[in-house]
């Protein structure tokens, strides 16, 4: 299976373009994930696949066209192994987000010249063979030229644990960056605050998404174990402020 994560937009051809090049070399089965990234956000991409990846069967294929904007700075089209899937990107970052900067990085394609990398043509070729090999080892070892980025991570001082939110999902939930992990050790057991805003604070969570009538507040820990903020029949970025980049913060003691 293929599957895509861009920020081509959901009214773009650029996605058929691409799948009807791997579908004319071999009858693949494509999932369409999202293509209503941010444009260039690496990080909301990586942080949309974690949201999925449980969901996707061993030896999918993840495209990731991302940072397609930047793409004339990007001199290769990398992958690497993960969690039973393989990841396919510019060498721009994201990969390293999701699979770490030790992980086995290959070179798909790549330009010496100022041609931009174009997925839809330049790696259709290669892209089919892996889809249907389902391995990557055949291809070179990314050595002195790779991308890395570090995953932007919560700040704990002595009371308090702030984050990020990193993704606004369809459903106007706002997810951020602090990880169950990260929550069960700064509480410890204890009690805590979840600061929404000047007046709103929550201090329970929610084992799922709960659905209550007059617009109702949750806060649970969605699918890839962060915490998410849901306002029922409204949105917590409407009344929160819980927008992309805006920060969330855990009062403890």
């Amino acid at each position: 299976m293929l599957a895509l994560i861009t920020d081509f937009g959901a009214d773009s051809v650029y996605p058929a373009r691409i799948k009807a090049r791997v579908l004319a070399s071999k009858n693949t089965p494509i999932l369409d994930i999202t293509h209503s990234i941010n444009a260039n956000d690496i990080n909301e991409a990586s942080y949309v696949y974690r949201l999925v990846a449980d969901s996707l069967e061993t030896g999918t294929v993840i495209l990731f066209g991302v940072d397609s904007d930047q793409r004339y700075k990007h001199a290769e089209v990398i992958a690497c192994k993960y969690n039973g899937h393989i990841l396919i990107s510019y060498n721009s970052g994201l990969l390293s987000l999701i699979a770490g900067s030790d992980a086995d990085f290959r070179i798909i394609c790549s330009s010496k010249s100022r041609h931009a990398i174009a997925f839809s043509t330049d790696i259709s070729e290669q892209l089919s063979q892996i889809i249907q090999n389902g391995d990557i080892d055949q291809h070179p070892t990314i050595v002195d030229k790779l991308y890395i980025k570090k995953p932007l991570t919560p700040v704990i001082q002595s009371d308090r644990l702030t984050g990020t939110v990193i993704y606004v999902d369809s459903k106007k939930i706002s997810h951020t960056n602090i990880s169950r992990a990260d929550f069960d050790s700064f509480v410890n057991g204890g009690f805590f605050n979840i600061s929404l805003s000047r007046h709103e604070r929550i201090s329970r969570l929610s084992e799922t998404i709960e659905k209550y009538e007059g617009g109702m507040t949750s806060c649970f820990f969605n699918s890839a174990g962060f915490l998410a903020v849901e306002v029922y029949r409204d949105s917590a970025e409407g009344m929160y402020g819980l927008n992309r980049g805006q920060t969330i913060s855990i009062e403890g003691k």
